[in-house]
């Protein structure tokens, strides 16, 4: 029988809520204002939360997008 190894490579990147914040341009309350809110899907161990970095990129691209394609105000 043999135990699979996980390295880096097989691990998801996760972020903390600075990390997150950092990754989308934001201050970390916002951050923690969206994870409550569940438009920033995360997972909150104890007082912290964790995000999965694909996920948070993925939010910033949904982002960007719409602001792209809004009409000008």
């Amino acid at each position: 029988m043999t135990q699979e190894r996980y390295t880096d490579r097989h691990m998801p990147k996760l972020l903390n809520l600075k990390g997150a914040a950092d990754v989308l341009g934001v201050s970390a309350q916002y951050v923690h204002r969206l994870a409550e809110r569940e438009e920033l899907p995360g997972l909150k161990l104890g007082a912290s939360w964790i995000f999965r970095r694909v996920v948070v990129e993925r939010f910033k691209e949904r982002r960007d997008q719409a602001k792209k394609n809004a009409p000008p105000e």
